[in-house]
């Protein structure tokens, strides 16, 4: 997304050359014992020697171009526990960012709730942390309306103190849809997945179809309403799971 520099000459072969600068931070705050704030950011930043930090911070808003990047995390440095949320965005020009929520409760053992979608521009944002808004599941497929649908992807965790791995138990996530502008698919025959990308359906006809009389049908995280103000929201369903949004230091 940043223009080229140099220009025509010798033998016509004008230089291409994109000047960009990779710009990063990282802040931090540690409030006692318990609780550690970080946040760091990064981006392509276009132009050579470029400095895009305001009060020492990575600022999205000063001429970036590529690849940028926000991770906050509130935690305790004991266990990891806490709240975490990251976004990435790959150009100044995408309409939404690539929202992960993550929670991280203080149980025994460990367990936590994860959250994706997609949110507000980086650059539109001003503290850095964002909570996913929506999902786009025909993000820029053939047929693509643009619209973001209320839904978000979750996925529960929790850590087995014997394999010291965390696993997802049974019914612990809402991950399937049908990558079409509503999520779902209403054609009249099965949906599939070509998931060896082989041209062949040799796969089973219960792990492909997407339908919602299916063995595996649609299923995400639906937005809920839950301030009165009237209007569901996918921030506020997954603060109603118990997600707090990070604090930036």
């Amino acid at each position: 997304n940043c223009p080229a520099s140099g220009g025509g000459g010798g033998g016509g072969g004008g230089a291409t050359a994109r000047p960009v600068t990779v710009n990063g931070s990282l802040a931090f705050n540690r409030l006692g014992g318990s609780e550690l704030r970080i946040q760091q950011r990064s981006g392509a930043y276009c132009g050579h020697d470029v400095d895009a930090r305001h009060v020492g911070v990575v600022d999205p808003t000063l001429n970036w171009g590529d690849n940028y990047a926000s991770f906050t995390a509130n935690f305790d440095p004991a266990n990891m526990a806490g709240d975490y949320a990251y976004a990435w965005q790959a150009g100044v020009h995408d309409r939404a960012s690539r929202v992960l929520n993550l929670g991280v409760n203080n149980h025994s053992p460990l367990d936590g709730e994860a959250y994706f979608g997609y949110g507000a521009r980086v650059q539109d944002d001003s503290d850095g942390v964002l909570v996913a808004d929506g999902i786009y599941c025909n993000w820029a497929a053939p047929g693509s309306s643009g619209g973001m649908q209320a839904y978000a992807q979750r996925q529960f965790v929790t850590f087995n103190t014997g394999t010291g791995h965390f696993y997802m138990p049974a019914g612990g996530s809402d991950m399937r849809y049908a990558p079409t502008n509503s999520c779902q698919y209403d054609g009249t025959d099965s949906f599939w997945y070509d998931r060896d990308l082989d041209g062949t359906v040799n796969e089973t006809t219960d792990d492909l179809a997407v339908t919602p009389t299916s063995a595996n049908p649609f299923d995400l995280m639906a937005a809920v309403e839950t301030d009165g103000d009237g209007t569901p929201t996918i921030a506020e369903a997954i603060a109603a799971r118990g997600y707090d949004e990070p604090v930036a230091p």
